[in-house]
Parts: C-alpha cells; structure tokens; sequence
C-alpha cells in the first residue's frame, strides 16, 4: 500500500471551525506554516465564491496520537479569510459589494429595497447569516501522523504546488497598514502594468515600490532578498516594531502617494526590455524620490535607459565596452566617455546590495534629472555639484 499518513475525511462548517479556534482545539499557526499573505482582492474574491457556490478547494488538518486537538497543514489562507469576514475584520469594497447584492438577490433576499449595502457580514439578513455559518461546509482531509518533519515535508510539497498554481503567491508581501492605499489605486496601478507590459501581480509592483522606498528613506538595502523585504514590510505593520524602527508612518504614505501619482503621467504603451521590467519599476520608484510632483517623466527615456542597463548585463556588451560607450552617447545616455562611470554606478546599484550614502543620493538625483521631461543635466559638471550639496 502506498503512503505514510493514515487519511480520513474532514468537514466543518465556519461556526465549528470558529468554536473549535476559541478552544484550541484547532491550531492555525503549526511552526511550519507561513504567515497570512493574502490580498485584499484575494479575500474578497473567496468570499464572493462562497456567494456563488463555487467550490473554494480542499483543506488538511494533521492529528497526533498524543493529543486529540488538530493543526491546519493547507488552507490557512483561506480559513482566516473566512473567520475574518465574519468577524467584521474583513469589508468588502464598492466592486464587490454590488456582486454581493446582485448574488444573494437571487436567493429571495431584496437587499435593493433596504438599500442595504454588503461591505461586511453584518450587513448581511439574519438568513444568510445564518447560511454562512451554518450551511457552508469547508471539506478535505484528515492525515494521523506523529512525525513533524515528515509533516513539515508534506507541508512544503503542498506549498510548491500553490506557487505554480497561484502565481507565486508565496513569495508576496503580506497584508500591512498601506494596503488601502493600493485598494484605492488599484485601477491606476492595473492601467500603468498595462501600458508597461507587467504582468506580473500587484504584490510584486508593491515589493519593487516598498523596496524602493525604503531603501530611499535609508531603512532597508537596495537588492535585499525577498525574506528581509518581506520581514521588513511586516515591521512596517507591526506597532511593536515600528516603534523599534522610529519612522515616520505618515512620510512612508505620502511617498508612496507620490509614487501612485507619478505613475498616473504615463498614458501610453512603452517598449521596456521583457526580462527587466521588475528594475524598470524599482528604477522608476528610486528616481521618482527626487522629484517634484508638478515634474512630468520622460517615460520613453526612462525605457532606454533601463533596456541599455539590460544589454550591459550581457557578456557582449562587457567584451564589447568602448562601442557599447559609443552607443551611449549616440542615444543620449551620457554626454561623453568620461561619464560612463555615472552609468556603470546606476548599474552596480541593481547588481550589488547598497546602502544609501550620500554618493548613490547624488547619483539618483542625477539621473532623476535625466528622466525629466525636456530637463538633461550637463553629465558630470552636474553631478559634481549635486554631490557637494549633499556633503
């Protein structure tokens, strides 16, 4: 027979699984498991599932022989979305209450003639209510199995299924304090991936921008992985370690502010090299840092300067420096020879893990100038005096 794990079925309806969390019966949090990283449009989308009827995916709970209680091996996403909605932790925006509506108006319920809007369970009648707790059953498996690093084994194979599956879901940022920022420009940041060609998620537009921001505002490394940026987005959101940290939560906002509002100026579809739109991202967030928000971005230079970046990435260009320098005065990326290195500094940026000093400020704000529109610094006479202000 094949396996390790002795499986039986699983089955509870939310107010169980709620009953079973207040006494401990159930553990969310097994040391193995990662912490809450689904979006505010992911939530709402599995809520609006449930409306629907649609089937949400199985879950797997693991039990002990020593103890009666269970930990949740898979589906934590998806049950603490649904206990945070009926705790009022969770509201639906105006998108979704209107599918909301539309949906539970089917069912007999006249939400319309209340003028009842659903932004969160309380808001539902007292019979759907009662459905949600009640009626919806959330099924899958129950494993018996004492062996945690066999289990932790389990977890992690079931974890690489849902990164391919879930376009890299894992490795997103987790829900903080500025995530309503971005619910409220959701359709400007959806318009501007658009017109750069991003397909990616929103959470990787927002790793690009916290990374950028917080390396401008001197708390974080340029380049850091994923994990410090991740842990670095989740003090952000923690009181305890943002009074460690000793930032300005309202000066964070309004750089990110600044950035959505600079991103709204491009209105047309831009050629950017397909394999570095990330960097084009970070590069567009560090630069905007520096300027004024009546400034408009030459985006189209932005772009050029991004895609040179990429072919000096390539051996051929590194073989082939001196007709690679000739190409950057030709596109007007540098004035003359002599300021290649201003070039090979922005590039070192992305490729070495940097602090910010006064040198990279001086740098950024020189290029910052570089991607103005109609606004082109005279290179390293420039540059020079940026640097001494500085100092």
């Amino acid at each position: 027979m094949f396996g390790k794990f002795n499986v039986v079925p699983y089955s509870r309806n939310p107010i169980q699984i709620k009953q079973d969390l207040e006494n401990k019966w159930l553990d969310l949090n097994p040391k193995y498991q990662r912490g809450y990283v689904w979006s505010k449009r992911f939530q709402r989308e599995l809520i609006i599932s449930i409306f629907s009827g649609y089937p949400i995916g199985t879950v797997v709970v693991r039990g002990q022989s020593k103890t009666r209680n269970l930990e949740l091996v898979d589906g934590q996403q998806r049950i603490k979305t649904i206990i945070r909605f009926m705790d009022d932790e969770l509201t639906l925006n105006s998108t979704h209450s209107v599918k909301a509506k539309e949906i539970l108006n089917l069912r007999g319920e006249n939400y319309d003639k209340y003028q009842k809007n659903i932004y969160k369970f309380s808001n539902l009648t007292l019979r759907d209510q009662s459905d949600f707790k009640n009626s919806f059953l959330i099924s899958g498996f129950q494993i018996q199995y004492d062996n945690d690093e066999e289990v932790k084994n389990y977890f992690d194979k079931i974890q690489t299924q849902e990164k391919l599956l879930a376009g890299e879901l894992i490795n997103n940022l987790p829900n903080n304090i500025f995530d309503e920022i971005f619910e409220e420009n959701e359709n400007n940041i959806d318009n501007f991936c658009k017109f750069i060609g991003f397909n990616n998620n929103r959470k990787n537009f927002q790793k690009a921008l916290f990374n950028s921001i917080g390396f401008n505002l001197e708390y974080i490394e340029l380049g850091i992985i994923d994990d410090k940026l991740i842990k670095f987005v989740n003090d952000l959101s923690s009181k305890e370690m943002r009074k460690n940290l000793k930032y300005d939560e309202v000066l964070f906002k309004e750089k990110i502010k600044e950035s959505l509002f600079q991103i709204l100026k491009l209105n047309k579809n831009i050629d950017i090299n397909k394999k570095a739109k990330q960097r084009f991202l970070k590069l567009l967030f560090l630069l905007i840092n520096y300027l004024n928000m009546n400034d408009s971005i030459n985006f189209e230079r932005l772009a050029l300067i991004n895609r040179n970046l990429s072919e000096y990435n390539t051996k051929y260009a590194r073989k082939n420096e001196n007709k690679f320098i000739e190409n950057l005065i030709t596109d007007g990326i540098i004035s003359n020879q002599n300021d290649f290195h201003l070039f090979e500094d922005l590039y070192d940026l992305f490729y070495k893990t940097q602090k910010n000093d006064n040198e990279v400020k001086a740098l950024l704000k020189y290029w910052s100038n570089e991607i103005k529109q109609n606004s082109y610094l005279e290179s390293l006479n420039d540059f020079n005096a940026i640097q001494k202000d500085l100092n």
